[in-house]
């Protein structure tokens, strides 16, 4: 008599668990994508899956079509993870990906791993591929490659002389005050004869011109060559030669090439430009 009430027991067990487990594959069978939701749907399904908002962002204007702009890029492109130069806005990318990648079962590949296309299929609208993408590329910004100081790793206008801010901060503040940051930290670093504003200075030996533009979201430098031309290196991506020679020609965006992946813009920076000048 016990052993039947064992079995049984064990039976009733059995199809418990089976059940639930037809439940939870009918709910995830009938769960919405987080790309399908509104901004505000997304927002709140992420909040409910832990995400926790960083205190720069707590005020930030239209934080729920950001947060979903980032989810649409998880999705699409699940292998990255570097999208912004500001360094505040990618660690917080990264902690919106991380539930993301979870949420819709996402399975990531290393980008190394990414299937090679042909250099001359890359659609690249605003600038042109110079050289071969290689791992230590995303470890420095725009920033960084813009001073010729890679070592400096991916740094925010004013680190270098201790000065944060918030990404509310980015959001509103001017190019010009973005680009006394950068003359502190050139100050910091040594360099002398520093000069900034808003007319091209010319090319002269034995100083470095860059160029610094923002959006509401992130920043982007360009740095003059010996030729006259603009290289650049948005976010995580290769280094690119800009194809105007003018940089109010053509439009700053943050379209790139990882590996062999080609990314889309999804960022316009479109305040004036600040051109910075300084003795090497």
């Amino acid at each position: 008599m016990n052993r039947i009430k064992k079995l049984f027991s064990l039976l009733l067990v059995a199809v418990f668990v089976v059940s639930n487990a037809v439940i939870a594959n009918a709910t995830d069978e009938k769960r919405v994508s987080l790309v399908n939701m509104s901004s505000e749907e997304c927002f709140n399904t992420l909040l409910a899956n832990g995400l926790e908002i960083p205190e720069g962002y707590k005020d930030y204007k239209n934080l729920e079509e950001f947060v979903k702009k980032i989810v649409s890029n998880v999705v699409s492109h699940p292998e990255c993870e570097v999208w912004f130069n500001y360094t505040d806005a990618n660690d917080f990318a990264l902690a919106v990906r991380e539930i993301v990648l979870e949420y819709e079962n996402i399975q990531v590949n290393s980008i190394l791993n990414c299937e090679k296309g042909l250099r001359s299929s890359y659609p690249l609208i605003y600038s042109t591929f110079l050289v071969e993408w290689i791992p230590t590329d995303a470890t420095y910004n725009c920033y960084a490659y813009a001073l010729g100081r890679q070592s400096l790793g991916r740094i925010n206008p004013g680190a270098q002389d201790g000065i944060t801010f918030l990404q509310s901060d980015l959001q509103t503040m001017t190019i010009d005050r973005l680009a006394s940051f950068v003359a502190y930290d050139l100050q910091a670093l040594g360099y002398t004869e520093i000069t900034y504003g808003s007319a091209l200075p010319s090319y002269q030996s034995g100083y470095n011109v860059i160029a610094v533009r923002k959006c509401e979201d992130d920043f982007h430098f360009m740095r003059m060559m010996s030729t006259g031309t603009w290289q650049h290196k948005p976010g995580g991506g290769a280094v690119m030669r800009y194809n105007y020679s003018s940089l109010t020609s053509g439009r700053w965006t943050n379209e790139r090439i990882v590996y062999y992946q080609y990314y889309s813009a999804d960022l316009y920076y479109d305040s004036d430009i600040i051109y910075i000048k300084y003795k090497l």
